[in-house]
């Protein structure tokens, strides 16, 4: 019946979705939940629209009480603003109210399914009024007595007058994302936990892909946590077989483990995130292999800097996805104001730019708030949803401008997963509409041009900010991982050892980790590879004699470990040459090896040879030099051949001297001729 002159008193309860009695009274049934609704009411006379309802519980009061269901069209909203001004509690005038005696309709379950009719041009006490086009808040009251226990407000869309089919429209692109950020599987004692919450997630997963075939989700999914799966119980092994299937799904590229740009940038360790970005998508790769990761968007819950934005673009990311926490951070605050459904430009001065996409603040509120109501709310949340997105496209369509080369992304404020009842209640609801086209996040990117403002691309300069970042835990993981390459290279191929000590070194750079829980594997990585050397024996100093220029140095070392390993001798002498450099030697398990040595000696005498061994890289000492002492005296050849040349040069100096002597001699002996007196006779 008619009840227009009870509005007033409802409304004043109605300033509350539910009045709440004190302990002690009466326990009032309530509006479960809206399970299904039309989205529009044709501008015909006579024309209805039709509701189903879930009340929960029932009046203690019984006959006393009888309950109905008043039904109030208020005025219709005009903006987005007027929207959510709605869903905060401030209602418009009201318009018309009918009041259904909910006794008969109420079937078993507690569903009613109602029929709501409306009238156009005429008054009258049977129909609900909607004499205007556009989007009414109609509100649900449930009524006991005289009293408003609970109600909801949805919303329908009247038609204008004379259609009974919405105007066919261009859809707008709309991607939906989500992201599971999983905690770390890999324990330091080399064990695999995958936390139920995790579990639940990507389980969660599975369940949208089947119960959404064909729907382009984007999702952000941490590597290690899906890997984890691989290596947990079986029931994890079979969850990760049925998320291989999830094939309709889009993966955005993550590192490996939790890692920021921000924890790299104004370091000399920006090679670890890009090492992680390539490890967490070869991880997914393997492990999700008919997926394919892509460095469409890097997702940001916060402001970034100009460095990171600048390392984001290097490394081949399109864009960044701004979430609305990212849009309220300080510096961010144009973003709110911006058009949703464009990109913009995020500047790093005298750097260039990279795009960004801003996910819709006013929707991700709604599906924010929807993660703390009951599941039971989820149809309810998508209807208003659905009428934020008409105010949306109608506030574009208003402006003159086209629906081409615009995309809009839904998403909550942190980017977390929503509930599979809500993801499921948004896709049928937006499907159903036509208003859109659901697409993953790399086409609705494709398709999406950069805002403009006074014909100039819409701009937002990035802070430069120069906050200490703390590189202990990027240092630790450098030691570890040199330490287990190191180690690895004396393992024969195939060992498995050397694969978790890499494994708990990728995990080192987690920025969720704790000191001490980063101690932890560090201590593990030590201990397990310091077992490799347990078994060799070092060579016992001694003194050795070499008998000529070139010699061997004879020395055994011992292996009484179970494993073959490779080592390298590093040398060092003053008077001796090795040949061949620094020998790599294969100890074979459990046995004792002989070593020989190529020397080459370079004087006599006595002198001290210093061998350590080290692993085969060089990399790591595995024991303390040993000094032994090389004896030298036998460099007979070489004695002979200075003997040799110094008697040849002593008998040429004689020979030279005696030939000098004699000239000599034979010149006086002329001489003397020449003057004496008898020559004068002669001649």
């Amino acid at each position: 019946m008619r009840a227009r002159h009870l509005v007033p008193l409802l409304m004043i309860a109605l300033g509350s979705s539910l009045v709440v009695p004190p302990v002690g009274a009466e326990e009032y049934a309530r509006v479960g939940s809206l399970l299904s609704q039309d989205q529009y009411v044709a501008g015909l006379e006579g024309s209805s629209f039709a509701m189903s309802l879930f009340v929960e519980g029932s009046s203690s009061l019984g006959d006393r009480a009888p309950t109905s269901l008043l039904v109030t069209a208020h005025q219709p909203v005009d903006s987005r603003r007027e929207l959510h001004e709605v869903l905060l509690g401030t209602l418009p005038s009201n318009v018309d109210a009918l009041e259904f005696d909910i006794a008969g309709l109420r079937d078993a379950s507690g569903v009613i399914d109602l029929v709501v009719p409306i009238e156009i041009g005429t008054t009258t006490s049977e129909k609900l009024q909607m004499s205007a086009t556009g989007i009414y808040p109609v509100s649900i009251a449930l009524v006991v007595g005289a009293e408003v226990t609970d109600r909801i407000v949805t919303f329908v869309e009247r038609l204008p007058e004379g259609s009974s089919e919405p105007e066919t429209a261009a859809p707008l692109p709309t991607a939906i994302f989500g992201s599971i950020d999983g905690a770390v599987t890999l324990q330091p004692d080399g064990s695999t936990t995958v936390t139920n919450n995790d579990r639940s997630s990507l389980a969660d997963l599975v369940t949208v892909a089947e119960a959404l075939p064909g729907f382009p989700l984007t999702v952000a999914v941490r590597p290690e946590t899906v890997e984890g799966l691989s290596r947990s119980t079986g029931e994890d092994a079979q969850l990760l077989a049925s998320l291989q299937f999830a094939d309709s799904m889009s993966f955005l590229s993550m590192p490996y483990v939790g890692l920021d740009p921000e924890d790299v940038v104004g370091t000399r360790f920006s090679d670890v995130f890009v090492d992680q970005l390539r490890l967490g998508e070869d991880s997914l790769s393997d492990s999700l292999p008919l997926t394919t990761t892509r460095r469409t968007a890097w997702v940001m819950d916060r402001a970034p800097t100009a460095a990171e934005a600048q390392l984001l673009r290097d490394l081949g990311f399109r864009s960044i996805l701004m979430l609305p926490n990212a849009q309220r951070d300080e510096g961010m605050e144009l973003l709110g104001f911006l058009d949703p459904t464009r990109l913009v430009d995020l500047a790093f001065e005298g750097r260039g730019a990279i795009e960004a996409q801003v996910a819709d603040q006013r929707m991700s509120d709604l599906l924010t708030q929807a993660s703390r109501l009951p599941t039971s709310d989820s149809f309810l949340v998508a209807q208003h949803v659905l009428a934020d997105l008409k105010l949306l496209r109608r506030e574009i369509l208003d402006r003159g401008e086209s629906l081409s080369g615009r995309s809009l992304v839904l998403a909550t404020n942190d980017g977390s997963m929503m509930s599979i009842e809500l993801l499921t209640a948004v896709v049928d609801t937006l499907s159903a509409s036509r208003l859109v086209t659901l697409v993953d996040l790399d086409d609705a990117l494709s398709r999406t041009a950069v805002g403009l403002a006074d014909g100039r691309p819409i701009s937002v300069t990035l802070p430069i900010r120069s906050d200490t970042v703390d590189e202990s835990p990027f240092v630790t993981h450098s030691l570890m991982s040199s330490r287990v390459s190191a180690y690895a290279s004396m393992l024969p191929d195939g060992d498995e050892r050397p694969t978790l000590w890499r494994r708990l070194v990728d995990v080192l750079v987690d920025q969720r980790l704790d000191s001490a829980s980063r101690q932890d594997y560090v201590e593990v990585i030590v201990a397990d590879t310091a077992m490799v050397a347990d078994g060799l024996v070092a060579p016992t100093p001694a003194t050795f004699t070499l008998g000529g220029r070139s010699s061997q140095l004879r020395l055994s070392m011992r292996n009484d470990g179970p494993t073959d390993l490779t080592i390298r001798l590093r040398l060092a002498s003053p008077k001796l040459l090795f040949p061949d450099g620094e020998p790599v030697v294969l100890l074979a398990a459990g046995s004792l090896t002989p070593i020989e040595i190529d020397v080459e000696a370079r004087s006599n005498g006595r002198f001290p040879v210093t061998v350590q061994v080290v692993t085969p890289d060089g990399g790591v000492a595995l024991t303390d030099p040993i000094v032994f002492t090389a004896r030298v005296n036998a460099l007979a050849g070489l004695g002979q051949v200075v003997t040799g040349v110094a008697l040849l040069l002593l008998a040429t100096w004689w020979v030279h001297h005696w030939r000098g002597q004699y000239r000599r001699k034979q010149a006086e002996v002329l001489a003397s001729t020449v003057r004496h007196p008898s020559s004068d006779h002669l001649g």
